[in-house]
């Protein structure tokens, strides 16, 4: 993986690939990845292709009060090895997204190690560090503006019945419809910024005249 660190939105790109892990434990290597889920979302907000899958990691599940998966529900499941194929899929060419990306990152390429595969990660984002540098957003904020969405039906809400309690939301088909209008919407605010600043420069240059006139 390289060192860069996300990419801006308006920057030309593959899109993204959103994804979470559960683990037996917290060190990559010892602790293997139990479950695994990869969306891979266009620049227009739109889901184009999902690996979502539990693992049976051959290790003893670790955890269930966290994940909520025991070793019951993981027989009989695949293995890393045998759904890479498809995560490569999803990552290619996109820029990884993930909450604590690096927890999620060193799993996964600890498990593509064993797996004696490559994926192809060359830039990663995190929301936990996107979270820090947005200021005025906090929890509460994004819980409540979350909520008003789901009742507009824009999103979907699930909850998990694990310890602590897991909650994940994604776009309804409504939602996605008005993600491909905002999507259009800021490709051309982005293309017009010049033109926007020059009539800015324009009628404030007019103004500055009609003082310098009534002096």
């Amino acid at each position: 993986m390289s060192h860069t660190w996300g990419r801006p939105a308006a920057e030309p790109g593959e899109g993204w690939a959103v994804v979470d892990v559960e683990t037996t434990g917290f060190r990559p290597g010892p602790a293997r990845v139990v479950s695994v889920a990869a969306l891979a979302v266009g620049d227009d907000g739109n889901v184009e292709r999902s690996v979502s899958t539990l693992l049976n990691p051959g290790v003893d599940p670790g955890p269930t009060h966290v994940h909520g998966l025991t070793a019951e529900m993981l027989e009989g499941q695949p293995c890393f090895a045998d759904v890479a194929p498809a995560l490569i899929e999803v990552l290619r060419g996109r820029t990884l997204v993930a909450h604590n990306v690096g927890f999620d990152y060193s799993f996964l390429a600890a498990e593509a190690e064993l797996a004696a595969v490559e994926l192809p990660i060359d830039t990663v984002m995190c929301t936990v560090e996107l979270a820090r540098r947005l200021e005025g957003i906090t929890p509460k904020m994004l819980t409540q503006t979350l909520r008003v969405l789901e009742r507009d039906g824009l999103v979907r809400r699930e909850i998990f019945p694990v310890i602590p309690p897991r909650v994940e939301y994604e776009l309804t088909e409504l939602g996605q419809n008005l993600a491909g209008l905002l999507t259009q919407i800021r490709s051309w605010s982005e293309e017009h910024v010049p033109d926007i600043k020059q009539a800015r420069a324009r009628a404030e240059a007019n103004q500055e005249a009609e003082l310098q006139a009534q002096v």
